[in-house]
């Protein structure tokens, strides 16, 4: 158990444990980042411009901002009720999940071979490619080209504003009345 005020890599860290992100605490890493444990950020930031390698829990209720060399690779499960801003890439890999009630923002290329569910505001201006699930709860903004090889569900809450390119495949509208 490691609480974490703050931390500024441009090495190699390795996580096989667990991270708390005090209130405050800052990660800045432009060096390779593995989680293979837990990261915990109650209102701390992580601020990434290299490889980040998630295969554990990470959990964040503050700020996480993926700058343009960034890249996000989540094969574990991702949870925000802060802010996610990326400006680079975040793949999701086949086991991975993102579950975002908070804010997510997209303006670079974001690929998803995993499952995304968000309930927040989720808003994308960059190149997306879907090849398995995209669930949509809250309010979710496109303005740029989907390339849905896989399934997006808007649930019954759901609201998605298109002004951008859903390809292949259409949105699935769930609703039960």
């Amino acid at each position: 158990n490691f609480d974490i005020g703050t931390v500024t890599s441009s090495g190699v860290i390795v996580n096989d444990g667990t991270i708390n992100i005090a209130s405050g605490g800052v990660i800045t890493t432009s060096g390779e980042f593995t989680n293979n444990g837990v990261i915990d950020s109650v209102t701390g930031t992580i601020t990434n411009s290299g490889p980040f390698n998630n295969f554990g829990e990470l959990t964040s209720s503050g700020t996480i901002t993926n700058g343009p060399t960034g890249v996000i690779q989540n094969n574990g499960h991702l949870t925000n009720t802060g802010v996610i801003t990326t400006s680079g890439t975040i793949k999701v890999g086949p086991d991975g999940v993102i579950i975002s009630s908070g804010t997510f923002t997209n303006s670079l290329n974001l690929v998803n071979s995993g499952t995304i569910m968000t309930s927040g505001t989720f808003t994308n201006s960059g190149p997306v490619m879907n090849f398995d699930t995209i669930i949509n709860q809250g309010l979710f903004s496109n303005s740029n080209t989907i390339t849905n090889w896989g399934n997006i569900h808007n649930l019954c809450n759901g609201s998605i504003t298109n002004s951008g390119t859903i390809a292949i495949h259409t949105v699935i509208e769930l609703c039960a009345a």
